[in-house]
């Protein structure tokens, strides 16, 4: 959290006032583009429903939480019966979280498709959003041993400086190779994420555009679908270590690392390149 608040911050401030990066929010405004965020998606004032007058946003938006919560659960609960039928025990330690991204998504989707999106405060949903990141930040701080981390203290250094360094690389060296357009946007949002979690990529991806005149923070949200359920706390985040333990840490390393050159192949060669 704290080398991807930091760090993400120093880099934005020297992106933008880098001549070299192009960055949109110091492009001046276009007659056409909208200049409140929060109205980027709402209808003209004359064509929108009356106000419900009804439950209270933070009601709705409580209650829509809870409901994806409760559809995550069900849909975890069916993928270990279904893996579970002829013996496996992959999905046992799987977390809840990246399974809660697809049930978000189902929720959101349901909503919008049946017409009542304008019944759900975006204001409501963020504020216990940042509640329970809070709250999830402290019990998983309180849950660490202080033992264990006093006695890694070498190892835990040369992890942290290795993983920020490697980091810094993607987002400067591959960060304009992968993204067709508006690459530091883009890259500093998963610089976030590679430091700290989903939502310290949010945070960096408003900073370096705030008023939304990119794509990111769309793209970003649309990437974690694919992403959580295996690397971000999934399923391939939970089998490393029973793999690393039963083929060993020197063919485990091999194999993440020729997964992430061909990964990188394939993302700098999907990049058209620029005519002329």
């Amino acid at each position: 959290m704290v080398t991807g608040v930091v760090g993400g911050s120093a880099h934005v401030r020297w992106a933008v006032r880098n001549p070299r990066i192009p960055l949109k929010r110091n492009e001046p405004l276009q007659p056409d583009e909208q200049y409140d965020v929060d109205d980027i998606h709402l209808p003209p004032a004359d064509k929108r429903p009356p106000a419900d007058s009804g439950l209270h946003p933070t009601t709705i938006a409580f209650a829509l939480i809870g409901v994806t919560i409760l559809l995550s659960v069900g849909i975890l609960w069916a993928a270990r019966a279904v893996v579970s039928a002829p013996g496996s025990d992959i999905l046992d330690k799987m977390p809840l979280f990246p399974v809660a991204v697809i049930g978000g998504f189902i929720v959101q989707w349901l909503v919008t498709k049946t017409g009542q999106a304008h019944h759900v405060d975006k204001r409501a949903v963020e504020g216990i959003s940042s509640i329970a990141l809070d709250v999830l930040l402290v019990c998983a701080i309180g849950t660490m041993s202080l033992a264990t981390i006093g006695s890694n203290v070498p190892a835990i250094v040369v992890f942290t400086v290795i993983g920020v360094g490697w980091s810094v690389v993607a987002l400067i060296v591959l960060g304009r190779r992968f993204h067709r357009d508006d690459w530091f946007e883009h890259a500093i949002a998963d610089f976030g994420q590679s430091q700290g979690n989903v939502a310290t990529g949010f945070v960096l991806a408003d900073m370096v555009d705030p008023q939304r005149r990119t794509s990111t923070a769309n793209a970003y949200g649309y990437k974690q679908l694919p992403y959580e359920p295996f690397l971000g706390g999934g399923l391939i985040t939970a089998l490393s270590v029973p793999l690393i333990v039963s083929m060993g840490l020197g063919l485990f390393t091999a194999l993440s690392a020729v997964a992430a050159v061909l990964i990188g192949v394939w993302g700098i060669r999907r990049k058209p390149t620029p005519a002329g």
